[in-house]
């Protein structure tokens, strides 16, 4: 795809992602968890009207539950990593809001998404900044810690988004492929990852 086809493509998804949220301004909180619901059951096949639908919701609930407007930039960001392309970002530039936009737009089909930074601390701070957000949305938002015991995992990985480490995530995997039951084993099979 030519660098012009790829601009336009971009522009026109933000344009849309930008109009739909205009059209949320007067939907109460309430209002927009049942679309964001609606939206989960109804998302099978992954389309542009699931990226803008979901995209939108986000916006909208982090301007609402932050007072944080997205800007441009960062909406093409999300884009960017929804399908799969690696991003630079500066500290500072919003990573962390970013890696919500792919993460909720992916966690629609329950098949789960892995958001993975280096060390729990950073794991723990943006779980519980993000937690209530898409909380607010209606998806279940999880934490892995090495310390926890197996049943903390396995309901931790089942969530619809993860927040774990690197290592955390490796070292199950490894635990997993070792076990000797499926009872023991508490990841399951993967989908998206966002690696902040």
């Amino acid at each position: 795809m030519k660098s012009n086809s790829l601009t336009k493509t971009y522009s026109e998804l933000i344009n849309s992602i930008n109009l739909k949220v205009d059209g949320l301004k007067y939907c109460t909180n309430a209002e927009i968890k049942q679309k964001s619901l609606e939206l989960k059951t109804n998302t099978s096949n992954y389309t542009n009207e699931t990226v803008i639908s979901s995209f939108a919701y986000l916006k909208e609930t982090i301007k609402r539950y932050l007072g944080v407007t997205l800007y441009d930039t960062q909406i093409l960001g999300g884009l960017l990593l929804t399908n799969g392309t690696i991003i630079e970002m500066k500290t500072g530039e919003g990573k962390s809001l970013v890696a919500t936009l792919p993460s909720y737009a992916k966690s629609l089909n329950n098949k789960g998404v892995h958001i993975i930074t280096v060390n729990e601390y950073l794991a723990e701070r943006d779980w519980k900044k993000m937690r209530e957000l898409y909380n607010m949305l209606g998806v279940q938002v999880g934490l892995v810690k090495d310390e926890m015991e197996l049943e903390e995992k396995q309901f931790n990985y089942n969530c619809d988004i993860t927040y774990l480490t690197n290592s955390s995530l490796g070292f199950d995997y490894l635990r997993d492929n070792l076990a000797t039951k499926t009872s023991q084993i508490v990841q399951r099979p993967f989908h998206f990852a966002v690696v902040d």
